[in-house]
């Protein structure tokens, strides 16, 4: 009743409800944007040693701004092992760490291989720290959808540094002082290690991603340009001489097919695809000659029945037999009762004696090299994380916001063609001169997994003081 006498003009003014999400501060968004960026950018940035692996890269100076938001600029964020992912990689880095130190420790005494296994080990470590900052910042749909963006510029600046590099015509690498890397002629490294299978892997990641947007498009047109764009992202993939790589990008391209929309476009798509790979295997001697001479990629994956091509594919192929020959041949008796427990050696396994050393290489199969490099526990903890990291990048792609989803399906199709690329090679494990290609694999699952935060309604009001 006593509000009877006031005229509506005195009432404060109620607008209508507005909806506002959780997202992360600018300071932390920045630092998740430098940190996508930085994988796409593995040179040195400074010389400091003639070892290059003590160079660091950008990847490194970006986990030390991430160190410094973590103690100084923490904002409330939630650093739990809710994420399944990451319980199960943490799992794993942390038994990793303890094979490293105890081989170093006890049986390599601090000398240079004691040295290289604490250092893979601590890049192990710097990368958990990452994956840990990025599953705390809570990110909006806005935020999630330019990250995804992010990581489909990092392959166009990989594709165009590739062109740069392939037109200059030079094969040699630069790499310490006295010290370079001779590529085969025609293949690229692009601004990433000194191996093709890094280039092939990034470049294929790269694809994938860039191809889970095409449904973000209605017109067939802004489709086929995003395919063009997936494209030349690919490209130094199929450059880079790596089979693998070739396989995976078809692996890709035919799983993105199936979540696009159904339209023209698709059978395009299909029908180029499977003449890709006819042409590939039964086209005319004239195509394949003038392929083999564009691509070294096509020229291994058409040849790779003959010379030590076939023999090194072939070989890794053999999972049965090169399995018995870690466990009973004469290749790894030296470590004895350690091997089945810690590891041959981790990250230094000598072959044959105490001082025949293999630094930063393994078994080139990913399902037996955890038993290489950390026992049976190794290899039950990276089976754990491999079987969560398929469970659960597979039920991300039921989430409702598009922003989620459509990342959720660049991961998806990057990891089934992942899965069947271990048997023959080093995906998810740091080393073979791939960087911190590791780091960036994991980051992407734990950021397809982990839901924008969802938008709930704010009231607005614009109080007036009473009349």
């Amino acid at each position: 009743m006593a509000l009877a006498g006031l005229s509506r003009s005195a009432l404060p003014e109620l607008r209508p409800m507005s909806v506002k999400s959780v997202k992360a501060t600018k300071t932390h968004f920045r630092w998740l944007c430098a940190l996508l960026l930085s994988f796409c950018y593995e040179l040195p940035i400074i010389e400091i040693s003639s070892m290059d692996r003590a160079n660091p890269r950008l990847f490194d100076f970006v986990a030390l701004w991430g160190v410094y938001l973590i103690v100084f600029k923490n904002h409330n964020l939630n650093f739990g092992l809710s994420n399944p992912v990451l319980r199960a990689w943490t799992y794993l880095v942390v038994w990793f760490s303890v094979c490293a130190f105890v081989w170093a420790a006890l049986w390599f005494p601090w000398g240079p291989a004691g040295k290289f296994s604490v250092y893979f080990a601590l890049k192990y470590i710097e990368g958990l720290i990452c994956v840990y900052l990025v599953a705390a910042i809570p990110l909006s749909s806005e935020q999630k959808s330019t990250l995804h963006k992010l990581v489909i510029v990092g392959g166009v600046v990989v594709a165009l540094y590739a062109v740069f590099e392939r037109l200059t015509g030079s094969a040699v690498r630069y790499v310490t002082e006295g010290k370079e890397i001779r590529r085969a002629v025609g293949t690229v490294f692009s601004c990433l290690g000194p191996t093709y299978f890094h280039v092939a892997t990034f470049s294929a990641t790269a694809f994938g991603m860039t191809l889970a947007l095409a449904n973000k498009f209605r017109t067939p047109m802004k489709k086929l340009l995003l395919v063009l764009l997936a494209l030349f992202v690919a490209w130094p993939a199929l450059a880079s001489g790596s089979r693998t790589g070739f396989g995976m990008f078809l692996i890709i391209g035919a799983s993105a097919l199936l979540f696009l929309n159904r339209s023209r476009l698709t059978l395009i798509l299909v029908a180029v695809s499977l003449s890709l790979a006819a042409f590939v295997f039964v086209g005319s001697d004239e195509l394949i000659d003038k392929a083999i001479e564009i691509s070294p990629t096509i020229e291994r994956v058409v040849n790779f029945e003959s010379g030590s091509g076939f023999n090194s594919f072939s070989a890794r192929m053999r999972l049965g037999q090169r399995t018995y020959e870690i466990f009973s041949g004469d290749t790894y008796q030296w470590q004895g009762w350690r091997l089945p427990i810690f590891g041959g050696g981790f990250y230094a396994v000598p072959q044959g004696s105490a001082y025949n050393y293999r630094v930063g290489f393994g078994f080139h199969n990913g399902y037996v090299f955890p038993y290489e490099q950390a026992g049976w526990l190794g290899v039950l903890l990276s089976a754990i994380f491999l079987f969560r990291t398929v469970k659960y990048v597979r039920k991300s792609l039921r989430f409702k916001d598009d922003a989620d989803r459509q990342f959720a399906v660049g991961v998806w199709c990057v990891l089934i063609a992942y899965i069947p690329a271990l048997w023959v090679g080093q995906i998810f494990w740091h080393g073979f001169g791939t960087e911190n290609m590791n780091s960036f694999l994991i980051l992407l699952v734990v950021l397809a997994i982990k839901p924008s935060t969802p938008k709930y309604p704010l009231p607005q009001a614009n109080p007036q003081s009473y009349r």
